[in-house]
């Protein structure tokens, strides 16, 4: 078969595309230990893989299998998920059906990865993990660039964000919905889950309130759907709507102060020229966070 197309994929795979399957190895810059590493990796990833495949729901969506790992050779050979990322472009030009499919497939990937193992017991956990104070530092070194108001309304999150506690549970997750890892396909409203190899135990909300669901603006819709499928809410959560709706409110904010910190911590590495860039960035990630805050109260 004819190689389609040659990328990096993510931060540790080279790949290569065919007509229905993908080849994965690992970049040409890892040592033999890395290497190594790299293919535990992809083993516990199939593991994974084949075991949420052996219960998923027919048609609603689909789970490429690694079909073969060649340790030798440092390959894995894996089922193509045909369509694009899902990214804002691709989901605002799909019609009402197709959107209802995606949201409904997240919701229902969701719960069946949930339901795959136990959970784990209710416990506290904080919103935002102890490590403000180090983003802050790389705030004020970026300061100059961000207007006055930006800044000033961005330090206000930040410590609105620290003070963030609620109720949990841990379950068994993906544990990286991002856009990179969510494809669809317009042709046959394929929608296609990959990359597991960060499948873990993790709260439950940061599937719901995920990159993918936070960025397309469609948390409600997913856990209102969720919650139809699901036999783990609410009785498992020892919470009510209020609760999920407040986390998920944070989460999203959250997420975003995530990606302006990156935007900070780019603005440091690059020339003069192209700190600018980062700059129009993070103006336009504040008044994505102040619409989203004045929405849900």
């Amino acid at each position: 078969m004819e190689s389609i197309k040659k990328l990096i994929h993510g931060k540790e795979s080279y790949v290569v595309w065919y007509d229905d399957y993908v080849v994965k190895r690992p970049l040409p810059s890892f040592g033999e230990p890395k290497k190594m590493e790299w293919l535990a990796r992809q083993e516990r990833a199939k593991k994974k893989i084949d075991e949420i495949v052996s219960t998923k729901k027919p048609g609603v969506y689909n789970i490429p299998r690694i079909v073969g790992i060649n340790r030798d050779e440092f390959a894995v050979i894996e089922e193509r998920a045909f369509g694009g990322h899902l990214c804002c472009n691709l989901y605002r030009g799909l019609n009402r059906s197709q959107k209802y499919k995606i949201i409904y497939g997240i919701a229902t990937f969701i719960s069946d990865m949930n339901n795959l193992r136990q959970p784990k017991q209710l416990h506290m956990e904080k919103l935002s993990p102890d490590k403000v104070d180090e983003a802050n530092k790389i705030l004020y070194q970026t300061e100059t660039f961000i207007p006055v108001v930006d800044f000033k309304y961005i330090l206000r999150m930040q410590e609105e964000l620290k003070s963030v506690e609620y109720d949990t549970v841990a379950f068994w997750s993906h544990g990286d919905l991002n856009q990179g890892n969510v494809m669809f396909d317009v042709t046959n409203d394929k929608l296609s889950f990959i990359d597991f190899a960060d499948a873990r135990y993790e709260d439950i909300y940061r599937g719901i309130a995920s990159p993918v669901t936070v960025w397309l603006d469609i948390i409600t819709k997913v856990y209102r759907a969720y919650k139809e499928l699901s036999n783990n809410v609410p009785k498992s959560f020892g919470i009510n709507d209020y609760d999920v709706d407040k986390f998920t409110k944070y989460r999203a904010l959250s997420l975003m102060m995530k990606n302006i910190i990156s935007e900070c911590r780019r603005m440091l590495k690059v020339d003069e020229s192209r700190k600018q860039e980062s700059a129009v960035a993070i103006c336009k990630i504040v008044k994505h966070m102040q619409q989203f805050h004045k929405q849900h109260g």
